[in-house]
């Protein structure tokens, strides 16, 4: 995870810089007032747990080196705030037809299945 409160911060504003520049303005805007209510207490880390999922939860527009790093800052609120690990974390996309889904477990392992769309024109 991260060995400062100072290299967490500095993944967090990277990651809000990426995202602006890949142009998702409203999702750095997001994130970035999630990084304003932090006031120390378990309630200004709510509000940026509640920050960065928003911010997840648009993972299709996301690269794959903003959606690692959202997940692992999801990690670490999570963490600040309920004070144990998250036990894993489901992603699922489309890509070329494809249904994927991807479960990454608290003990890094990752698995990915991948699901096949029947044509539509099957009766």
């Amino acid at each position: 995870m991260y060995k400062s409160n100072e290299e967490f911060f500095q993944s967090v504003y990277d990651l809000a810089s990426s995202l602006k520049h890949n142009g998702h303005v409203r999702e750095a805007d997001v994130l970035n007032n999630g990084m304003v209510a932090l006031n120390g207490l378990t309630d200004g880390w709510a509000q940026l747990l509640d920050a960065v999922r928003e911010v997840e939860s648009n993972a299709a527009v996301l690269t794959d080196a903003e959606k690692e790093a959202i997940g692992t800052i999801h990690d670490a609120v999570y963490q600040a705030v309920y004070r144990r690990k998250r036990k894993g974390r489901w992603r699922f996309w489309l890509s070329g037809g494809e249904i994927k889904v991807e479960f990454k477990g608290s003990g890094s392992q990752l698995f990915l299945l991948q699901l096949y769309a029947a044509p539509s024109n099957i009766s």
